[in-house]
């Protein structure tokens, strides 16, 4: 593509249309017309003066809008990249192009209407029915067979304590090498499913030991 004059000369001017009702973005049409405007009129990679003010008045945006749009394609056609800065795209970008709502429109909306509301959406496993079946095995099991271990780890005192006294008592001093040598203990419980015997004809209550 070349950015050379298209039939124009410096004295040149450009037809103004009236400009619709303000819209402050422009979609990539317009875009593609506000350059070729620009494009049409330029001499070399010089506007000559009132080109761009009169290019938002056609296409009812800010001066300054068709202005950054011209000197990102000139910087564009320079590094020779006619596309868009992929690295400067992101998620609500993709999302406008696909459903072509503005974020800004959906952020106002939801400040508007407390019921609309952001969700959380988790992919789950795919499970056939002999997943569904494995998964739900256990359910069916008389857990008779079973004995339930579990560990839990105690400390016989802690760095930091806050005691409740009165004025005239003193806090009792506690004093160790460092806080790695606190003594440590685990208490260690066994437990199973609660059964009749039928030999002693009593019930026993699952409790193993501790």
């Amino acid at each position: 593509m070349s950015n050379q004059t298209l039939g124009a000369s410096p004295a040149a001017s450009v037809d103004v249309a009236q400009p619709p009702n303000g819209h402050k973005h422009l979609s990539p049409t317009e875009r593609q017309a506000v350059y070729e405007m620009l494009l049409g009129a330029s001499i070399g990679e010089v506007l000559p003066r009132g080109v761009i003010v009169k290019a938002a008045k056609q296409f009812g945006c800010h001066e300054r809008t068709v202005s950054c749009h011209w000197v990102r394609a000139q910087l564009s056609l320079r590094h020779g990249c006619l596309s868009a800065d992929a690295t400067k795209l992101s998620d609500s970008s993709f999302a406008f192009a696909a459903c072509g709502i503005p974020m800004t429109s959906i952020i106002r909306h939801k400040k508007k209407t407390p019921r609309f509301i952001a969700k959380s959406n988790y992919v789950k496993p795919y499970l056939t029915p002999a997943n569904i079946e494995a998964r739900l095995s256990h359910c069916f099991s008389n857990m008779l067979d079973f004995v339930h271990v579990d560990e839990k780890w105690f400390y016989l005192t802690k760095v930091k304590r806050r005691y409740y006294v009165y004025d005239d008592e003193e806090v009792a001093a506690r004093s160790v090498k460092s806080k790695h040598y606190i003594t440590k203990v685990v208490f260690l419980a066994a437990v199973a499913r609660p059964r009749y015997d039928h030999h002693s004809k009593t019930f026993w209550d699952g409790k193993v030991a501790v």
